[in-house]
């Protein structure tokens, strides 16, 4: 593709185009669209998925009356029931598992709230689509499931847990998922019709000022932020710093204050016993005051004082 440039022949920067890894883009692109989150999950999963009968984005989920309630990014639900949670995560926060519990529990909750009985709980699925490694095996697909450990046999519990990462390169996948993948990761993607519709729809949404206004204003406050916490993050480097280099100041501090007083207390240790050596000799009659003085170097005050 030419660069464009402008009359004068300089190349016209171009926006950088919306990634489908920013919440707002996918939210716009699938939020509304039960047939491509329907194509989303089968991707993901590299399976076949039922009509999706439902698809909710940012679904409110009240456990109970007097606990918070939780979030699910996009809440699909298929013609046979089966329960999917989409979560996409630009950076690690290190407790994607304990968070897909919660959504497992919150997707379980709701459905025993409408009158389900426990035996039919329905499949629940949390897929995690992630920018980044969250194992460091650089495997493109993570499947967590339930397993006993002394027989590794997978136990049916009817749910599991889904964690992509884009920056994978171990694993086999379908050619579809590890375009998608690709596509998430911000590179460019042509031939392949999932990710060709995926960028048909940012194009349109393109063609709206005030989605690419919307869109723009999020993009400045999230830059904002990075800048404060990387702001923050160096301020607090700083003072763990200065804490640091006091602590070891005043550690290293005492044990030269304790060598220096070791060596003290030795030295005047060794002065008391010269004296009273001398003091002694004194009272055993063996020298004179004068000689004992003169020979200990000291005043005779000093001399008497010993002989306390």
């Amino acid at each position: 593709m030419a660069d464009e440039r402008d009359e004068q022949g300089k190349k016209v920067e171009q926006e950088p185009r919306p990634q489908i890894r920013r919440g707002y883009v996918f939210r716009s692109v699938f939020g509304d669209n039960p047939e491509l989150c329907g194509e989303l999950v089968s991707t993901c999963l590299e399976i076949e998925v039922a009509d999706v009968r439902l698809v909710e984005h940012e679904r409110v989920v009240e456990a109970t009356e007097d606990r918070r309630a939780g979030r699910l990014d996009l809440y699909v639900v298929d013609a046979d029931g089966n329960r999917y949670d989409v979560e996409v995560q630009a950076r690690s926060k290190g407790d994607e598992l304990l968070r897909a519990r919660h959504y497992q529990a919150l997707m379980d909750v709701e459905f025993l709230k409408r009158g389900g009985k426990v035996a039919e709980l329905p499949r629940s699925v949390v897929i995690f689509i992630c920018d980044f490694d969250p194992f460091g095996d650089k495997l493109r697909r993570y499947d967590c499931v339930t397993m006993v450990r002394q027989t590794k046999h997978e136990v049916e519990d009817r749910r599991g847990t889904v964690v992509l990462n884009a920056k994978g390169k171990k694993g086999k996948v379908s050619p579809s998922l590890a375009a998608f993948l690709r596509c998430f990761a911000g590179q460019e993607v042509q031939g392949d019709p999932f990710v060709d519709k995926i960028n048909a729809i940012i194009d349109s949404l393109l063609l709206s000022e005030s989605w690419k206004e919307q869109y723009m204003t999020l993009e400045e406050e999230m830059e904002i932020e990075r800048q404060y916490a990387r702001e923050l993050g160096h301020e607090e480097g700083l003072e763990e710093g200065r804490k640091k280099g006091l602590e070891q100041g005043l550690e290293q501090g005492l044990e030269q204050g304790l060598e220096q007083g070791r060596k003290k207390g030795l030295e005047q240790g060794l002065e008391q016993g010269r004296l009273t050596a001398f003091a002694e000799l004194v009272q055993a009659g063996v020298l004179s005051m004068g000689e004992a003085v003169s020979r200990a170097h000291v005043t005779e005050a000093r001399m008497q004082e010993a002989e306390i």
